[in-house]
């Protein structure tokens, strides 16, 4: 609820920015006119709250209408709008008048950086009706993770820097996409190097980025598909589903503005010339679109509907077109530029106005600052004001659908965003978007190891599998290898870089992760109609998935195997996606296989002193869960089953540190499959026979349910004993998918054929196991129940936490926290209560025990989806620390802990090299990628 109320604030505070409703009508216009306080209450109360509760409604918490009734009031005040407005004929100045106040309270400077101001300045202690007076010093930080993913804060920034002095362009060079958190000595510590060691390439740009590549439309991007392939999540929260239209307008229109304002830039005599004027004085120039073009700038600027207005993709794409060549004053081949970001400069539409000597920022920074400077300067402009707003409603929409806020949680939801943010190719090709994206980490001084998940190549067969993976990785490596060569020509001079820094080139790892996904014949199994022989996979549950997996597992191992050196750059191997689309027991023998070193090398056999590094194993698991029980048997399952050892990791294991209590009372009927619940039912009993101190549990209760739920599955419970069923759990686990029935004989079949229901057969564990295959149980099994939670549910979870909170602790597991991305997703109130405080207190308190040492590391998920980079996630982490009210050298020495265990954790080998010797590393790895895929071999590689 804490946090419910706060985002909605920052909504109702933001909303002539955040909501695209103001595209369409100028509500601000509408109160500053009203003259008389009856007249502005009567609009406020009637017409304008029942407009914005539309809006509102499918993403906010609204409790009461009289909160947001009075809210309105505070943040457009009935004066302040007849001033700021000019009752309503300007409404411009209210805008900029919000946007100081925003950037006043929220961002500052400090050592070269565009930075956030946590504290509570001097003028809000006086000012008790600031805009956000209620959320002070610290609490700012709660506001800013909420406000920072629910419009793009560019604007913010550029505000700041313009009405602060600095409006010269070369300040922009401290500002990159993010507002800095941490605070000089959380700086320090972070200098020392992080490692990222939870981050999805494919997610691992920012908005930015994906935005630079919608500024850039191409035709290929007008297919209805595109168009429609992401609406449903859009007709869910109430926005309006089709907004290429408008995307491609406000490529349009930022081209004739950015034309406008490289205009003034570059005119030498004094210019008092309007946007009007200049687009008359240029319309000889551009007299083939003057007329479409005037036309889409007043439809724009009336906040028309555009797809009511006789406009099409297929033309605003050719007019895009059109004034993209008639504007261009600098020409030059892409292919020619050496650098990444010059690279990242010339794809964007604005280089060929701008030209790309700007390597300082971005482009778009570059045309946001030109164009408010531009407002702040030459108020007298109107029309050019209210394009840039229109414009800037425009993206925040775009923005709205590729980061996600705090609205919904789970998993299912954020795979929208997820899926949004990633369909944006951000390059003309996959080595131009690896490169960006690479680029876009590597900006950071601080990351010494970056790990980056990426999926297995799929295929028909082994080879092309093997081919696709090799493929893929001479590009990221060539990218990445141009990249450090910038790095290296940009630090060349006359000393020894290396020695100066006394560290390392940064060093890359490649953690392939398997996709979960649900089984495409959910119900339709019969065990006994499978035959290996025949191939028909199908017949079993999750058989298709499992032998897909194992053939990429198998291409992975090989391929970093007989290339020499790849095993120190292919690290590990992970599973993600929904985690109710499949169960940990589908990927069991998978990860066994990478575990298993009977079938490994030891050392390339072609460069004995060349060895071969272990995979590392980690898992998403216990991040989204419909019962608590069901998340921490899932993780207990993969540290069991998947033969976890010290040094293997779990991605977020969020059940461990969620408070139980709190999840009770928010949950106190859950609904999920039976099936789930009887096996969370079962492992339960098994660890109180496996001598797990569990207390309190009457083992006759237990087991009695147990086999009532058994009794709704199957039927008749004839035969069936709880160890039965524990044990037919439990061997989903042994062996792959299958296996284990072939070994029912004929004469088991002929008598147990599982159509004919006979309550008098008795069952056995093999046709326990059969079960789990059949469409005559399957549908019983995944029936969904709806669950109560009692108080003793509640010990009984509470209990079940700790012991395996204790396995993961003495086994020497590292869980991967992702701070931001935890608290949009999972069971988190708000930033301050995220779950690693639960989990690991060493230094913090007095607390010794063994479920309070729980190693972790912090890291960033989804970059692109959540608006963060690492060492943001660091600094909420640092400020929830300083609320709860903990020593800040004890904060200071914790976090410094935990910097270190994302390092040491790391699959990346610890080492010290060069950028030059990196460089030639990778070259050489480049080399004998291509000799592999091309069928050749050098004197380091072998084919086994």
């Amino acid at each position: 609820m804490y946090r419910d109320k706060m985002d909605l604030r920052i909504k109702l505070a933001t909303l002539p920015f955040s909501d695209f409703q103001f595209y369409f009508q100028d509500y601000i216009s509408l109160i500053g006119s009203k003259r008389s306080s009856s007249e502005y209450k009567h609009y406020m109360d009637k017409e304008f709250i029942e407009q914005i509760l539309i809006g509102l409604n499918p993403t906010q918490h609204i409790s009461q209408i009289d909160e947001i009734s009075l809210l309105l009031e505070k943040f457009y005040p009935h004066k302040q709008m007849n001033e700021y407005t000019n009752f309503g004929e300007n409404p411009e100045r209210f805008f900029i008048y919000r946007l100081k106040e925003l950037s006043n309270l929220f961002i500052t400077h400090r050592n070269g950086k565009v930075a956030l101001k946590y504290w509570e300045s001097s003028e809000e202690k006086i000012n008790v009706n600031s805009i956000f007076s209620a959320y002070r010093g610290i609490y700012k930080v709660t506001l800013w993770n909420s406000l920072n993913r629910m419009m793009c804060v560019d604007v913010l920034v550029m505000i700041y820097l313009l009405t602060n002095g600095m409006d010269e362009e070369y300040v922009l060079q401290a500002y990159h996409g993010l507002v800095y958190l941490p605070d000089t000595q959380l700086e320090k510590i972070l200098g020392k190097g992080v490692a990222e060691t939870h981050l999805h390439l494919s997610a691992s740009g920012q908005f930015g980025l994906n935005w630079q590549k919608m500024m850039s439309p191409e035709p290929e991007g007008l297919s209805l598909e595109v168009i429609h392939k992401y609406t449903y999540m859009d007709r869910l929260t109430g926005k309006k589903e089709d907004l290429q239209l408008y995307t491609i307008a406000a490529a349009i229109m930022r081209l004739v503005m950015g034309s406008y304002l490289q205009f003034i830039q570059s005119s030498i005599l004094p210019n008092k010339q309007t946007f009007l004027g200049y687009l008359d004085s240029i319309s000889k120039k551009i007299s083939s679109i003057v007329q479409p073009l005037n036309l889409l700038l007043r439809k724009i600027y009336d906040g028309s509907d555009l797809s009511n207005q006789g406009f099409n993709k297929k033309h605003l794409y050719q007019l895009y077109e059109d004034a993209r060549i008639n504007l261009s004053e600098v020409d030059f081949e892409v292919s020619e530029i050496p650098t990444w970001s010059g690279r990242l400069a010339a794809h964007d539409s604005l280089s060929r106005i701008f030209g790309l000597d700007k390597h300082y920022t971005s482009l778009e920074n570059l045309f946001m600052f030109r164009a408010l400077r531009y407002i702040l300067k030459q108020p007298e402009d109107p029309i050019f004001s209210k394009l840039f707003r229109q414009y800037i409603l425009i993206k925040n929409e775009q923005f709205s659908r590729m980061v996600q806020s705090n609205n919904i949680r789970g998993l299912p939801y954020f795979s929208n965003y997820f899926a949004k943010a990633t369909s944006v190719e951000v390059g003309k090709d996959d080595l131009h978007k690896y490169g960006f994206l690479l680029h876009h980490q590597l900006q950071s001084p601080n990351i010494k190891k970056l790990e980056i998940r990426i999926k297995p190549a799929g295929g028909s067969n082994l080879a092309v599998i093997k081919n696709g993976l090799v493929k893929k990785l001479v590009l990221i490596f060539t990218a990445f290898k141009q990249i450090l060569e910038d790095q290296q020509s940009n630090q060349s001079g006359s000393f020894d870089y290396d020695q100066y820094l006394g560290t390392s080139a940064p060093q890359l790892g490649i953690i392939y992760h398997f996709i979960k996904q649900p089984d495409p014949n959910r119900l339709e199994k019969c065990w006994y109609d499978y035959n290996e022989n025949e191939r028909n996979n199908e017949k079993l549950s999750f058989k298709q998935i499992q032998v897909q997996y194992k053939q990429e597992m198998t291409a992975i191992r090989e391929i970093r195997e007989q290339i020499t050196g790849l095993a120190d750059y292919i690290v590990g191997i992970d599973a993600a996606n929904i985690e109710t689309f499949v169960e940990p027991w589908v990927f069991a023998p998978i990860f066994r296989q990478a575990r298993n070193s009977d079938t490994h090398q030891l050392i390339y056999r072609n460069s004995p002193k060349s060895s071969i590094r272990n995979l590392g194993l980690t898992f998403h698991v216990g991040e989204d869960f419909r019962h608590m029980l069901t998340g921490l048997r899932h993780l207990d399952e993969v540290i069991e089953h998947f033969q976890f050892r010290a040094g293997d990791r779990i991605g977020h294991g969020m059940v461990l540190g969620v408070e139980v209590k709190k999840w009770c009372v928010r949950n106190r009927v859950v609904i999920l499959p039976r099936i789930e619940m009887l096996e969370n039912l079962l492992w339960v009993w098994g660890m109180c026979r496996d001598g797990s101190p569990v207390t309190n549990i009457d083992i006759a209760y237990l087991e009695n349910k147990i086999l009532q739920i058994a009794e709704k599955i199957y039927q008749s419970v004839n035969g069936i004993t709880v160890f039965l069923l524990w044990s037919a759990y439990q061997n989903k686990f042994a062996e792959e998918t299958g296996d284990t029935l072939t070994c029912i004989d004929v004469q088991t079949r002929n008598e147990w054929f599982c159509e004919q229901f006979n309550t008098e057969k008795r069952w056995t564990k093999q046709s326990l196991i059969g079960a789990y295959h059949c469409k005559c149980y399957l549908s019983n099994m995944q029936e969904p129940i709806e669950v109560e939670i009692t108080k003793e549910d509640e010990l009984l979870i509470e209990q079940m936490q700790v012991i395996v909170l204790k396995k993961v602790s003495k086994d020497g597991i590292i869980i991967e926290t992702n701070p931001t991305s935890n608290a949009a997703i999972g069971e988190i109130e708000n930033i301050f209560e995220h779950y690693i405080h639960n989990l690991n207190r060493r230094g913090l308190s007095t607390e010794l025990t063994v479920e309070k040492g729980v190693m972790v590391t912090i890291n960033t998920d989804d970059p692109v989806v959540f608006n963060t980079n690492i060492d943001n996630e660091f600094a909420y982490i640092f400020y929830s620390l300083h609320e709860k009210g903990y020593a800040r050298e004890d904060i200071l020495h914790w976090i410094d802990h935990i910097r270190e265990t994302g390092l040491n954790s790391s699959f990346i080998k610890t080492r010290q090299i060069s950028l030059k010797d990196q460089i030639i590393e990778i070259n050489m790895l480049i080399k004998r990628l291509k000799a592999y895929f091309n069928g050749e071999e050098d004197t380091n590689t072998s084919r086994t």
